[in-house]
């Protein structure tokens, strides 16, 4: 049975305003003999104070709203791993919200999360612009920062972000240098401001070594590893005479390695690959993928560092983030470079 304040103003017969006072450290008016009595009544009934209560009295609810696109991609629990750390130590909760790539998901979340009244927004969108539902947060004094993704028209651009261009323009450099003039490139969704910013590089590197743009050579599609399949099956088999493939995330790379495996294509003897991301997919992939890593346990304290920033009301030194990434070469890659 839970204990309330009733409970406690009954053993020690003061009143539930004083004992309120207590609880939320307005102790003004309130004698020490009391204040003792009331906190050995606390520990002796074991009473635990309704925060989410407590917080709405005073303004906060010490509540965070995170807002993914796709809880199941490796990218996002390891980001959130490290946002929830950051949260704990200061003593707030989250609340995860996933859309599952649904515009119309990411608008009921984000309702929900305004009507809960969290205290701030960590929101990784689907949606290429700032929406109505979005600028509802600035209405009710919701402070937002971007992660991963970014959104134009935001009013106070706000994020922690990859240098996505450079981290492709770095990978594909190396195939480049290691001989290679057929490089696919698979993507993800043409709409997500991560991919348009690797393709910028992969097309800078291209560039930068005289070699002629393909379109062909580029294949767009949904962050999965049934894309990445059929996007490799595509080039593969289609004369491309690709030796080189980058993919965009960890699950287009495990299907690009599945598809080259059908196909009997060696890896890295006949075709070389660097895939972009690190999570457990990569690491037990055989063999063991070559590819960008992203900071993913930086970007989770960064963003989470950044909202406080502005929970305090403090204005930011920097209110964009652009973390480096490294390449890490390993088995499906010939030591290019």
């Amino acid at each position: 049975m839970r204990v309330t304040l009733e409970d406690i103003a009954r053993l020690t017969n003061v009143s539930k305003a004083t004992v309120s006072r207590v609880i939320n450290g307005n102790e003004k008016g309130v004698g020490e003999e009391t204040r003792k009595r009331i906190l050995e009544a606390m520990e002796r009934l074991d009473y635990r104070p309704n925060l989410l209560a407590r917080g709405i009295a005073s303004g906060k609810t010490r509540t965070i709203g995170i807002v993914v696109p796709d809880i199941t991609s490796p990218f996002f629990p390891e980001v959130i791993r490290a946002t929830g750390d950051y949260l704990h130590s200061e003593d707030y909760i989250a609340l995860i919200c996933n859309t599952n790539l649904s515009p119309k998901m990411e608008e009921a979340c984000l309702a929900s999360l305004i009507a809960k009244r969290v205290d701030g927004v960590i929101l990784t969108s689907l949606f290429e612009e700032w929406q109505e539902i979005h600028e509802r947060l600035n209405k009710y004094g919701i402070p937002c920062v971007l992660l991963d993704r970014k959104m134009k028209r935001m009013p106070v651009e706000t994020g922690v972000f990859v240098d996505n261009e450079f981290s492709m323009f770095m990978a594909t450099e190396m195939l480049i240098r290691g001989g290679h003039r057929r490089i696919g490139f698979i993507a993800g969704p043409q709409h997500a401001s991560t991919t348009r910013e690797r393709a910028q590089g992969y097309r800078a590197a291209l560039e930068a070594y005289q070699i002629p743009y393909d379109d062909s050579l580029t294949y767009y599609g949904e962050f999965s590893i049934q894309c990445g399949y059929n996007a490799a099956m595509a080039l593969m088999q289609d004369n491309q005479g690709c030796t080189a493939l980058l993919a965009g995330n960890d699950t287009l790379a495990i299907g690009v390695l599945r598809a080259l495996k059908t196909l009997r294509i060696r890896i890295p003897q006949d075709v070389e690959m660097i895939g972009f991301d690190r999570s457990q997919l990569t690491d037990v992939a055989e063999p063991p993928l070559s590819l960008i890593e992203q900071p993913t346990a930086d970007l989770g304290e960064q963003v989470a560092s950044l909202l406080f920033t502005l929970l305090r009301g403090e204005e930011p030194r920097e209110r964009i983030l652009r973390l480096e990434s490294r390449i890490l070469l390993r088995g499906t890659t010939r030591n290019v470079g």
